[in-house]
Order: C-alpha cells, then sequence, then structure tokens
C-alpha cells in the first residue's frame, strides 16, 4: 500500500506556490507537462489528490505553465482528474489554485489611508442596484421578475432612466437560463416603452444556463465577454436555481461556491451581478439557504395581488437606507407586458396639477432639446435620441410627443425615414409657443 492510501492521512487544502515558477519557454512546457502527467498516473492509482506527495507546489506550478501555454492539453489533463478522483470538490481546488497562480496572487494588504481615498458607494439604479455589487430579485413563480429584471437590463443598456429612477449606462449581459423563448416578444415591448427604434447596442444575451459551480463554465463566460470587448456594468442570472446545476440550493456548501463564484466573476470584470431567485411555496422569503442573503448586498421582494397591483420592496440594501416601496403594474404592449409605475384610481387635485406641471415640462424639454440640435447641426432628431434628453416615464414621453405633434400650437413636425420617426422644429414657426400658461392639452394623454 503506498503513502498515498494510508488510513487516516488528511488532505490539505491547495496553496498557492511561493517556489519560483518552472521556465516558460518550449523546454519548461515539456517539463511542466511530464511533471502533470506524473501527478495524474498517482491520482489514477490512487484516486486522491494529496497535499504532500503529487500534490504539492511543484505540481501546482508545473500545470499553471500548461494552463497558460497548452490549454486544450489541460484541460484533457482536469477531465482525466474528475474522472479517477475520488472527490470532485478537491479537483475544483486544485484547479483554483493552478488558476490563481497563472493570474497571480491576488491577495494583497491594503492601507487604510487608501480605503479613505475610494469614493463612495454609487447607484447602478438610483435608490435600487449598486455599481459592482451582488443582489438578488426574487419572487414567487409567475409574479412577473423576468419582465421586471428585463427592463432594469433594457434601460441600463439604453442608458434611459428606469420608471423616473436615474440609471448608469453601460453594457449588461443579461443570462436565460430558462432559455430564450419569449425574449423577443418582451425585449420587443420593452423598445416601444423605452421609445427604442432597435434594441440596445450594449444589451448581450446569453442563450443557456451558465453554471456557477462550474469553473469552466464561468471561465468561458468570461472569455466571451473579453473576446469582443465588452466591460458590463450589470450581469443577471436568470434564475439563481437553473444556473447551479449538480448543486443544492439548500446546502450552505454548495451555496457558498455559488456566492464565491459570483464575487470572483464580479471582481475579475469589475461588474454588478444579481441573481433573479423564487420565494418558498408559501412566499415568506427567499427559497433555500440564507447564505445567499447574507452575501447579497441588495435584496429586493416583488410581491403583490396579480400584474395590476405589485410592489418591488428593497429589504436589504447594505450601503445606504432601502428606499420606499415602488408600486408597479404589468400593463400590455405589443405582445408582452412592461413594468410602469401604479398611479391611484382617483388622483387628488395636488396630484394632477403635479402632473399637468411635468406633462409642460416634458414640453419644454423636447422644444429645448430641439432647439441644442439646430445650434449644434444635430437637427432632425430620432424619437429615441430625443426621448432620452427628457427625464419621465417613457410611456408618458412617448404620448405627450405624439401630442405635440398633433398641435399646430407646438411648432413640431414629425417625418418618416424609412422605419424611424424624425422630429424636427417645424420651419414655419420664428419662435417657440410659450409653455407659461397650461392648457387644457397640459395633461398626460390616455394610452390608446
Amino acid at each position: 500500500m503506498g503513502a498515498d492510501t494510508l488510513p487516516g492521512r488528511t488532505r490539505a487544502p491547495v496553496e498557492d506556490s511561493d517556489v519560483p515558477p518552472l521556465d516558460d519557454g518550449d523546454n519548461g512546457l515539456k517539463e511542466a507537462k511530464e511533471i502533470v502527467g506524473a501527478f495524474l498516473e498517482s491520482v489514477k492509482a490512487s484516486g486522491l489528490l494529496m497535499a504532500a506527495g503529487p500534490f504539492d507546489r511543484s505540481v501546482v506550478a508545473a500545470a499553471a505553465i500548461v494552463a497558460k501555454h497548452d490549454e486544450p492539453f489541460f484541460d484533457a489533463i482536469v477531465a482525466k482528474l474528475r474522472k479517477y478522483a475520488d472527490d470532485s470538490y478537491e479537483v475544483d481546488g486544485w484547479v483554483n489554485a493552478v488558476q490563481r497562480h497563472v493570474r497571480g496572487r491576488s491577495i494583497r494588504l491594503t492601507p487604510a489611508s487608501e480605503l479613505m481615498t475610494r469614493p463612495d458607494p454609487q447607484y447602478l439604479i438610483d435608490g435600487v442596484l449598486e455599481v459592482e455589487s451582488l443582489s438578488m430579485l426574487y419572487a414567487t413563480s409567475g409574479a412577473g421578475k423576468t419582465f421586471v429584471a428585463l427592463s432594469w437590463c433594457v434601460a441600463i443598456a439604453a442608458g434611459l432612466p428606469w420608471l423616473d429612477h436615474e440609471v448608469v449606462q453601460g453594457p449588461v449581459i443579461y443570462i436565460a437560463a430558462e432559455g430564450v423563448g419569449g425574449i423577443a416578444k418582451r425585449l420587443g415591448a420593452l423598445m416601444v416603452e423605452f421609445g427604442l427604434d432597435e434594441p440596445p447596442e450594449d444589451l448581450y444575451v446569453i442563450e443557456q444556463a451558465v453554471n456557477l459551480l462550474d469553473s469552466y463554465s464561468m471561465k468561458e463566460t468570461i472569455a466571451a465577454a473579453e473576446e469582443i470587448g465588452v466591460d458590463p456594468r450589470l450581469i443577471v442570472f436568470d434564475t439563481y436555481a437553473r444556473s447551479m446545476a449538480g448543486g443544492d440550493e439548500n446546502a450552505a456548501k454548495d451555496v457558498g461556491l455559488v456566492v464565491a463564484a459570483l464575487d470572483d466573476l464580479g471582481i475579475r470584470l469589475r461588474t454588478a451581478v444579481m441573481v433573479v431567485h423564487h420565494t418558498t411555496k408559501n412566499g415568506a422569503s427567499d427559497r433555500g439557504s440564507g447564505a445567499l442573503t447574507g452575501a447579497v448586498n441588495t435584496k429586493i421582494l416583488l410581491d403583490g395581488a396579480g400584474v395590476a397591483a405589485l410592489t418591488l420592496t428593497i429589504e436589504k440594501q447594505k450601503n445606504f437606507e432601502a428606499g420606499d416601496p415602488i408600486s408597479i403594474s404589468l400593463e400590455p404592449v405589443g405582445e408582452s407586458l412592461v413594468p410602469r409605475m401604479r398611479t391611484s384610481v382617483a388622483p387628488s387635485f395636488t396630484s394632477s396639477v403635479a402632473a399637468m406641471d411635468k406633462v409642460t415640462a416634458m414640453k419644454r424639454g423636447f422644444l429645448d432639446a430641439l432647439v441644442d440640435a439646430h445650434r449644434t447641426g444635430m437637427a432632425p432628431m430620432t424619437q429615441s435620441r430625443l426621448l432620452s434628453k427628457v427625464s419621465g416615464n417613457a410611456d408618458q414621453k412617448g404620448r405627450v410627443l405624439h401630442q405635440m405633434v398633433d398641435d399646430p400650437m407646438m411648432a413640431l413636425t414629425m417625418l418618416k425615414q424609412g422605419n424611424k420617426n424624425l422630429y424636427d422644429l417645424d420651419p414655419g414657426h420664428d419662435a417657440c409657443p410659450s409653455l407659461d400658461t397650461p392648457s387644457d392639452s397640459d395633461s398626460i394623454p390616455p394610452p390608446p
């Protein structure tokens, strides 16, 4: 019986090597392959990866050279290790050690004085999601969480406010772990809602699940983004359960590995990461181990009595005071639904006056934007560009804009160019109309 199979022998975790790496030249690669090959044979014979013997620091250093210069060979070695080793988690640990060796040591001591000079945490969606943080949106099955998550993705990718909440624009990667069926219709409805002629250029979709428990799946995700130069602001996993194949969401150990993978993804790509999750059957809490709740910066519950009366409640906001609940409804647009602010059935006189003031501000904003466009030679303007210049609900802005086109006193014209609507000031008007006195038209027109 060899030393590697002695009963009671403990297997210590893998650590980064402190010894100098082998030569990266051709001879060094050949020697590294020989060392890794001998290691593989030892694992095949014993079924064990040991901190002493075949699982020592020189093997990790050699494997790092192989991974750096001959990735297919390294992948083949790992596949065989998974076949021969008794403990799959130990193989994952070994692979992580090799990858850390390739990247270089990632742990450093940060002087406290350096921390004091860093900027305060910022919002990605004002009052909702933080930049470069881990968050969770959860709801019962069929409550509409994907509609909400996709609307966040479109708003951030297009750089447009989400229900009056300002956003930080940037690329977004949406991982459709449950498949892409129906996604096109949902995106089409959101394009109409946001006044977009085409999907945002910065919105990307992965059409299959990315397994958070598979280091190769995570590596491919990072490589796919880096290959085309995408520097995401947000990555969404929809859903969490479909993104941890082979794991148990009730097991703290498995959830801990998932959280580590999510954190690593966020650090490697300097992005915010969000998981879309389910509640328990009674809807009282998020399903599975509480390790996920403990790890997220932001935890948001979507619940209510049907799509017409939903509430987004921010239950946890690590770096900010949690904002007030957001009342929304999912309303039909085209062949799908979009989230909108939920309004009361009988608005008060005060709220009606406020709505009139908002419409007046929208009209003034559209006219000012077109005047500025003429000054800079950027007129006429596309609908999506003009809508982006004015704050407010996208549906309301679209209706107000069309109302202005139909009003001959508004000095606004629209013309078709292919499948795009172009807007400009009416050349027959020497000056823009006065908006100081609200008129009967200064109310948000009803949807068609």
